[in-house]
C-alpha cells in the first residue's frame, strides 16, 4: 500500500534520487557511453545547471537520471509523474486521462500526454510483441501453397497490379 503523503509525491527533489536509486542501484551510469566509474562521472552544481546533472568524463556529454525513459523531454515535474505511475498502476480497473486530470491538478491535456506515455511503457517489448505476431502467423499459415484460380478472376485483377496501369500497358 502507499501513502499520498510520501514526500516523493510532493517534493521534486526527493522523486528526483528516489528515481535514481531506482535506476541506478550501483551508482550513475552515462546513458551515452555506459560509463558507470564514478571517479569518471560528477555532479553539476551551479546557478544555471538543473538539479541531478551529471558530467560524464568519457564522452564528455551532460546527462539525467530521466534520458531514455519516458519523463525525457518533459516539463512535468517527476514528482506528478510518480504519482501518475502510482495511480495508474494501482487502480483496478485503470484510469482515465479525465480522472487523472483531477487528481494530479493538470491540463486535461498533459493528463492524456502522460498516461499514453504510462500506458507506451507499460505494454510489453515491442520484440515481445513482434515474437508473439510471428508465432500466431505461422499458426495461421496454410500449409499448402495454392496458387489461385485465375479462370474465375476479372482480367483486370489478373495483370500484374504491382504497377501502374498506364506502365503496365507501355511495357507490352
Amino acid at each position: 500500500m502507499f501513502d499520498l503523503n510520501d514526500p516523493i509525491y510532493s517534493n521534486k527533489e526527493l522523486a528526483r534520487e528516489a528515481l535514481e536509486k531506482l535506476l541506478w542501484p550501483n551508482g550513475p551510469v552515462c546513458p551515452h557511453c555506459g560509463n558507470c566509474d564514478e571517479a569518471r562521472i560528477m555532479l553539476l552544481k551551479g546557478k544555471s545547471t538543473r538539479p541531478g546533472v551529471r558530467w560524464c568524463n568519457e564522452c564528455q556529454k551532460p546527462f539525467t537520471v530521466t534520458i531514455g525513459t519516458i519523463f525525457e523531454d518533459s516539463k512535468i515535474p517527476l514528482n506528478k509523474w510518480l504519482l501518475a505511475f502510482r495511480l495508474m498502476s494501482s487502480s483496478k480497473k485503470g484510469m482515465s486521462a479525465h480522472q487523472l486530470h483531477r487528481s494530479l491538478g493538470v491540463t486535461y491535456k498533459t493528463a492524456w500526454f502522460m498516461a499514453h506515455r504510462i500506458r507506451e511503457a507499460m505494454m510489453p517489448s515491442h520484440s515481445a510483441r513482434l515474437a508473439a505476431q510471428t508465432r500466431l502467423l505461422r499458426l495461421t499459415k496454410p500449409t499448402s501453397a495454392a496458387k489461385p484460380k485465375t479462370a474465375s478472376m476479372p482480367k483486370s485483377l489478373r495483370r500484374n497490379t504491382l504497377l501502374p496501369r498506364w506502365l503496365s500497358a507501355r511495357a507490352r
